[in-house]
């Protein structure tokens, strides 16, 4: 591991943490958040990990802190704040660094990968890996949950906004339907997502989880029937859901998210097909304009979900 001995050394361990930081950027620039991921780890372990931050590093833990929360990595970026704030003087104790660690390692990916059928259509989850990880990232921004948050991930699929939500710190609660594609299980199982088997049905309550969440995320949502044969939900099937999750399972105070498949959206404009306009009039004001989630994301507060109703 370098150190900064000499002022020829310095010199030189600057320019290869310079090298590795404006690589890094490149790949933040291009969406390569696994590349961006992994250079977090290398920068701090070789370059901070031994022998702490100079005044001239300032810059790169600022970098560092903000690529962490936008992974979402708050266990790293504690440590970078922990770090800046001893080298701008506070009162912090100096406190032995850890080594860190990939949020997603190589590895990991590698074995998700391989574990599906090639016949299998859900497959496209170990190609797509990366645009899917994504997808989970910014419906975990969209919750926004702070430490200790209880959060509800309704068909947790691969298991990644449920990982992410542990990994940073809330109670995490999760399930899917019984029978789930091999390549899903496989993932929540290297992901250590502990997963309930439970499926919606129209007019039935869901299952009792014994307390309320501050968070409810049905990201790319399939259970409203858009996609089978029997039929998608009416408003009466919608507003059953709505009011169950208001009385239920939301707390005064929570959010409820729905992911809608960008192939089937509410906005004017998009192809709306199985869409019925009394579903466009329920949903389309609670739409979030600035979402960066594939597709359309609806919004509910608790206090939205007894108007619908």
């Amino acid at each position: 591991m370098p150190f900064r001995n000499t002022i020829r050394e310095q010199k030189h361990f600057d320019r290869e943490l310079r090298s590795a930081v404006n690589a890094m950027i490149e790949d933040f620039n291009a969406s390569r958040v696994f590349l961006v991921d992994e250079s977090i780890v290398i920068i701090w372990n070789v370059f901070f990990a031994g022998t702490g931050a100079f005044k001239s590093d300032e810059g790169i833990l600022e970098i560092l802190i903000e690529f962490s929360d936008d992974l979402p990595n708050t266990l790293s970026s504690d440590i970078f704040r922990k770090e800046l704030d001893i080298l701008r003087g506070s009162d912090e104790p100096v406190f032995d660094r850890p080594l860190i660690s990939a949020l997603y390692p190589q590895e990991k990916r590698i074995a998700i990968q391989s574990s599906g059928h090639l016949l299998d259509r859900y497959q496209t989850y170990a190609i797509r890996i990366e645009s899917r990880f994504n997808y989970a990232r910014n419906l975990f921004h969209a919750i926004a949950p702070k430490t200790g948050s209880r959060v509800l991930d309704v068909g947790t699929g691969a298991g990644f906004l449920a990982y992410l939500l542990r990994v940073n710190g809330c109670d995490m609660v999760s399930f899917d339907i019984p029978d789930t594609p091999k390549i899903f299980d496989a993932s929540c199982e290297l992901l250590n997502v502990d997963k309930r088997c439970f499926r919606i049905e129209k007019q039935q309550a869901l299952m009792d989880f014994g307390e309320k969440f501050d968070s409810i995320a049905c990201g790319m949502l399939q259970f409203d029937g858009h996609s089978e044969s029997k039929g998608e939900w009416g408003v009466a099937d919608w507003q059953y859901f709505l009011n169950d999750v208001y009385e239920n399972q939301l707390r005064e105070h929570g959010c409820l998210l729905l992911g809608f498949s960008p192939r089937i959206g509410f906005s004017v404009g998009k192809p709306n097909e199985q869409r019925s306009a009394a579903l466009r009039r329920i949903f389309e004001p609670y739409i979030v304009s600035d979402s960066k989630i594939d597709g359309e994301l609806v919004r509910l507060a608790h206090s939205d979900l007894k108007r619908i109703f």
